[in-house]
């Protein structure tokens, strides 16, 4: 729950420190003119009339994953995410091919930049993910590594990148979507089941525990909200983990959602009421609502999604322990939803132009009520 009170807006010193901290990282796009410029706040609205402040009242961190680039360049973008979220997300800059390039060698200066933003702007860090089966760069994609090399090196690289922040970050999504679509047991395709077993999951816990023994450790997948095959299968996952001792505090459910096919909600707060049941807290850490395949007038589809993201936030509210909501993204400007599927949509809070959709009323009539 959440007692600190954060510094409001964006500070000219902390921008010009991301800005400098970029150029210095990347100098051929100092050479090439590209450079952060700083933007001037807007007044910045009383707690109240933000998500942050009405979430705050509520004990709830609320959260944004965060496009690096619209970041770097985007003075509204930032202007938006500072006044109304708590908590950012790293939508790629955490992800192992975004680092690295080859064993061992890293390049943190994305990292870094988003990093220091985060701390200028008073901004909690939610971080995705240390160890997922995607993501992955080329060197380490279409192998099986020996046993032993596999486990040295996935501890390595929780080591050095929760290592490097460590006391920075808030929260972490240690294993990523290692459940299969249908639920029936583990993903086969990924590296690391392949090349370690079964065992790469409690592991990575472990070895996490060890780089930074106060963030908070979440698993985190995808399609395992309510009741069905992939949920059972995640909550008998994670309620073993627990029974051997792993060090576990969450479950991280993505919800990525359409409109024309929502999950039975009474469902939903069951699953999340017995995930609270073995201890653990839940967050919604990667909401989105696509409108694009529903029927109805745009206005029509606009007010079906508020009421969506009005009832996620009702949900988590009334449970036991859901203590964060992550929108994946928070404007239609900045969204991965077209390029995944090749089709527009428009899945955020926010519109293209930054403006607030029915779905941002609906976040603040639920964190009023």
């Amino acid at each position: 729950m959440m007692m600190n009170r954060w510094r409001l807006g964006a500070t000219a010193v902390g921008l010009a420190l991301l800005a400098s901290l970029w150029v210095i990282a990347h100098p051929a796009a100092s050479a090439a003119g590209v450079q952060l410029q700083t933007a001037t706040l807007n007044p910045t609205p009383e707690p109240e009339h933000s998500l942050k402040g009405y979430a705050g009242q509520r004990g709830l961190w609320v959260g944004a994953a965060v496009d690096l680039t619209a970041l770097l360049n985007e003075p509204d973008y930032r202007d938006l995410l500072v006044r109304e979220y708590h908590m950012l997300t790293p939508e790629n800059a955490f992800k192992l091919r975004e680092l690295s390039s080859a064993p061992g060698v890293y390049d943190f200066s994305g990292a870094d930049a988003l990093v220091d933003f985060a701390q200028a702007n008073g901004l909690k860090i939610r971080a995705t993910p240390l160890i997922w089966y995607q993501g992955l760069p080329k060197w380490l994609q279409d192998v099986t590594l020996p046993h032993e090399e596999a486990i040295t090196l996935m501890r390595r690289h929780i080591h050095t990148l929760m290592g490097r922040y460590r006391g920075q970050i808030y929260a972490w999504d240690v294993v990523n979507e290692a459940v299969s679509i249908d639920g029936n047991g583990l993903r086969q395709e990924s590296v690391w089941l392949q090349s370690v077993g079964a065992d790469y999951i409690p592991l990575a816990f472990r070895f996490a525990r060890e780089a930074d023994p106060d963030a908070l450790l979440f698993y985190s997948d995808y399609n395992a909200d309510d009741l069905d095959p992939k949920a059972n299968t995640v909550y008998e996952l994670v309620k073993g983990l627990l029974a051997d001792g792993v060090p576990l505090d969450g479950v991280a459910l993505h919800m990525h959602l359409r409109l024309g096919a929502l999950p039975d909600w009474n469902a939903v707060a069951q699953n999340i009421q017995r995930l609270n049941a073995l201890g653990l807290q839940v967050q919604i850490s990667e909401l989105d609502v696509r409108i694009q395949d529903a029927e109805g007038t745009l206005e029509e589809r606009l007010n079906q999604q508020a009421q969506v993201y009005g009832q996620v936030f009702a949900l988590c509210l009334a449970a036991e322990q859901c203590s964060g909501i992550t929108t994946w993204g928070f404007t239609d400007r900045h969204s991965w939803i077209p390029e995944f599927t090749g089709n527009p949509d428009a899945a955020l809070p926010f519109d293209a132009d930054l403006q607030p959709k029915p779905a941002y009323f609906a976040m603040l009539d639920a964190l009023r009520e």
